[in-house]
């Protein structure tokens, strides 16, 4: 009887915590139609219904396949070429800058991380076929404080031309490294890649075409179409990893995002995982009046400190 009163327990906090979800969302809509014209929020006004379950998520095309969510209205296509981002030309110019920092870090040992180490170890070892090889890609987080004080060159160029990104990070793969076909988690960001640390033999397929990284130069692509990658040659593989919003979202819809994921993440979970269930469940949750709870007591939102930029 415990272990099944520990079981109920466990559910109803779970289920009291998903609807505390749909609360916050409707919360942050209420915010928003108070600072924006009703046309600024129209995708937005799509979204959030899907992440509270009360929306059916939006048809995928060919190919694309977003793990967890879909941005209705954005262009979709799994290549972009550099001339599209005019801060693409003045980052491959100082590629070597980067190349500088990354082989002070390589003479380090234990400076990059293991990719599939910490929560969610269980979910990224079968989704990326790392279970038998877990240090075939390890990661460097230009982002936190460390990266800053070891990369301090890479991290500023990076929010220099781009601007506030959702990841940036050296990525190494070893040699022998293959990562299967798979879908990135939504598709309402684009991935960069320099070519830093490049030997022959490394290719990567987005969609159906199959391209090859050069040294001092970038790929974009869209990680929400399936892609795979090889390296079937000699010597480490570094790329420079970058995330950053899709170039169709406005300034309003990429703040709307950050304050989704900083008042809301947290409430659906703390890994790819985790939120995946979270949001299947969610559709599983009955509506409720007005598509919503009345609470006595209002969840406090959070405020941001800083403005989002595009691309």
């Amino acid at each position: 009887m415990l272990g099944s009163d520990v079981a109920s327990s466990g559910n109803n906090a779970r289920h009291e915590r998903l609807l505390s979800a749909r609360d916050r969302l409707a919360a942050l809509l209420s915010r928003w139609r108070a600072r924006h014209p009703a046309a600024a929020l129209e995708r937005v006004e799509r979204f959030v219904p899907v992440i509270q379950g009360l929306a059916p998520p939006g048809d995928d095309p060919p190919g694309q396949r977003p793990e967890l969510l879909r941005f209705p209205g954005l262009s979709a296509r799994p290549w972009y070429e550099n001339d599209r981002f005019p801060w693409i030309e003045p980052l491959e110019r100082r590629w070597r800058e980067t190349r500088a920092e990354l082989d002070a870090l390589l003479a380090r040992p234990g400076s990059f991380a293991t990719f599939v180490d910490g929560e969610g170890a269980e979910y990224r070892e079968e989704k990326f076929g790392l279970r038998d090889r877990r240090d075939a890609w390890t990661v460097f987080d230009l982002l936190s404080p460390d990266g800053v004080r070891c990369c301090p060159r890479t991290a500023a160029v990076v929010e220099q031309l781009i601007g506030e990104v959702f990841l940036a990070q050296f990525s190494r793969l070893l040699p022998g490294t293959h990562l299967p076909a798979h879908c990135g988690l939504v598709n309402y960001q684009l991935t960069l890649h320099l070519g830093v640390l490049i030997p022959p033999g490394c290719t990567i397929r987005v969609g159906s075409e199959t391209r090859t990284w050069t040294e001092g130069r970038c790929l974009v692509f869209d990680d929400s179409f399936e892609h795979a990658v090889w390296h079937r040659g000699e010597g480490d593989r570094v790329v420079l990893l970058v995330r950053f919003p899709h170039p169709d979202l406005t300034a309003v819809e990429i703040d709307a995002l950050a304050d989704i994921e900083e008042n809301v993440g947290a409430l659906l979970g703390d890994t790819a995982a985790a939120r995946k269930a979270s949001l299947q469940d969610l559709r599983l949750l009955p509506c409720q009046s007005d598509n919503i709870r009345t609470r006595r007591t209002a969840w406090p939102l959070k405020t941001k400190t800083t403005t989002s930029t595009g691309s």
